[in-house]
């Protein structure tokens, strides 16, 4: 976790390997992140994945958090406000 220039935002990023990609891995690390940047009274939670990055916005999107559209380099920006979930929605794998 990160702070920003905003007051209780912080930013976050989550990178997998390949082999633990698709077994709840990333769940569970949001998971822990988030569960963390509560801890820290963050009021929000930001991050930034490539458009083309399928399992990233599956997991950003299951614990609530709001797109923004691909900027000019391809990324896409997302936050996600409190309180919220601390579990992803139910669902498949992605």
């Amino acid at each position: 976790l990160l702070r920003t220039d905003l007051p209780g935002r912080l930013e976050t990023g989550v990178w997998l390997t390949r082999g633990v990609r698709g077994h709840g891995v990333g769940r569970a690390a949001m998971a822990a992140v988030l569960r963390e940047a509560a801890a820290l009274g963050a009021t929000s939670v930001c991050a930034e994945t490539t458009a083309s990055n399928a399992g990233a916005l599956a997991v950003l999107d299951r614990f609530g958090f709001d797109f923004r559209p691909s900027d000019d380099r391809g990324c896409v920006h997302a936050l996600l406000a409190f309180p919220a979930p601390l579990e992803p929605a139910p669902g498949p794998l992605t």
